[in-house]
């Protein structure tokens, strides 16, 4: 294994030292590897990741002007995007890498890069070498342990006023977290951003700050809010910024960048979302309180008394049309008398000596009342149902077969429908009878009665 990198005070990779770079076909062949171009889908195109890392700039700037030309080590470099921003703007970039294929893309691209674990890294770097270590992503692909030793090793490796830089993906989005935060294989786990922010902390660091990064910027004042922007538009991902002491330098390196808040947090989110829904259950109810007022003005207005006449015509016409004409009739005879028993009961009521007229009519009123419902029931039977022709037919041909029988089979025939009655009231346990026509009990009414005259005659 090459020996770690060493810091040096080179300008960065020239655009004849890239080209001078020739790779070999083992090289060619690492380049298209599988992380390379899975790592090239999920995180996008290179602009648009540098994109996402010019949010670091105000904390890493103020640097250079301590340490110019700084020592800058990235210990998950990938496809050496943050090496060439850090370049771009006057570090001393370099970087290490476990996989191997990405380590030769950045080696490709001209930026001093070695396949080397983080820790086995940090560990070989001399003391206070480096003004600036990062890693994306790092820390969520380390053992618990061992993302400790690497803190701690940053804190020896560091310069004074030195910063650390441990980017990873924020729990508190619930779609990234779950789901979209496991897209890189190398990912153990979420890390929650109060026990990354910790652990520098513990380590020694002089102050360090966890900011949510990478959130639309737009949804801080967007409205409506919906519930898919609580789920999936927190800011998804976070980094712990921590700066060593400034002990050892002629004047403390102070940076501004600690000042400000950040990102869009999940309690931010939800708050828009519980204000947006208040905002809306005020608005409806405004809204009912403004209708319920108009509704009064228009019932108070001298055109609607006058109009009601009208109103009531036409409601009869549509009741006229949909009922019928004795319906209706019958109808407006029981509301009268609904009424009079009304005004009846309103006269008699408190007064002594007529309390059994009191409940007579009570009793007619309620009685009237279920007729009334009967009657309603079965129209509405009679309109659902429609009687067969067929049926109505066989019941007059059953009727007159009886009324020809002599009075002795009729008698008969009386007597077998007060049995067949008592049958069905006390039906005999497993016993199965044939069911009775009516026809075929009519011809054996006939039968019995035309034996029991011949007899006589």
């Amino acid at each position: 294994m090459t020996e770690p990198l060493a810091p040096t005070d080179a300008a960065p990779a020239t655009a004849a030292h890239k080209q001078s770079a020739a790779p070999d076909a083992q090289t060619l062949s690492e380049l298209d590897d599988f992380s390379r171009a899975w790592h090239a889908k999920m995180y996008g195109s290179r602009a648009t990741v540098q994109a996402r890392l010019f949010c670091y700039l105000p904390f890493v700037l103020p640097l250079l002007h301590a340490y110019p030309k700084a020592a800058a080590l990235d210990l998950r470099c990938g496809q050496g995007e943050w090496l060439e921003t850090l370049s771009d703007t006057g570090f001393t970039a370099q970087g290490v890498d476990e996989d191997a294929a990405l380590v030769a893309h950045c080696q490709h691209l001209g930026f001093q890069a070695q396949a080397k674990a983080a820790l086995l890294a940090l560990q070989a770097c001399a003391d206070q070498s480096y003004a600036l270590i990062s890693g994306f992503g790092l820390a969520e692909a380390l053992p618990f342990q061992t993302l400790k030793q690497v803190v701690q090793e940053s804190l020896r490796v560091l310069k004074p006023g030195g910063l650390l830089i441990l980017q990873a993906v924020n729990p508190e989005n619930i779609v990234v977290s779950s789901n979209q935060g496991f897209l890189d294989p190398t990912r153990r786990q979420p890390i929650p951003r109060a026990l990354l922010a910790f652990v520098p902390e513990h380590a020694g660091f002089a102050q360090t700050k966890a900011i949510p990064l990478n959130e639309q910027f737009s949804l801080a004042v967007q409205q409506p809010v919906s519930l898919l922007n609580v789920l999936q538009d927190v800011s998804p991902l976070y980094a712990v910024i921590a700066q060593k002491s400034s002990d050892g330098l002629s004047a403390p390196l102070t940076i501004k960048a600690f000042d400000y808040d950040y990102g869009l947090s999940l309690e931010t989110l939800a708050s828009l979302f519980d204000q947006q829904i208040e905002t809306k259950i005020q608005d409806a109810a405004a809204s009912a309180a403004r209708a319920e007022a108009a509704l009064a003005a228009i019932h108070g207005s001298f055109m609607w008394r006058v109009t009601r006449p009208i109103r009531w015509t036409e409601q009869q016409v549509e009741q006229l049309q949909e009922d019928g004409v004795g319906t209706r009739v019958v109808a407006f005879v029981e509301k009268m008398h609904r009424l009079l028993v009304r005004q009846v009961l309103a006269r008699v009521t408190g007064r002594r000596g007529f309390s059994r007229v009191q409940r007579y009519l009570e009793k007619v009123s309620h009685q009237q009342a279920l007729v009334v419902a009967q009657r309603h029931a079965l129209l509405a039977e009679q309109r659902k149902i429609p009687l067969d022709p067929a049926i109505i037919q066989q019941a007059y041909q059953t009727r007159e077969r009886i009324e020809t029988l002599s009075p002795e089979a009729q008698e008969i025939y009386q007597r077998l429908q007060q049995v067949g009655s008592t049958q069905r009231s006390n039906p005999a346990p497993q016993v199965d009878v044939p069911a009775a026509q009516p026809g075929l009990a009519v011809d054996q009414s006939k039968a019995a009665a035309n034996s029991s005259v011949q007899p006589r005659s």
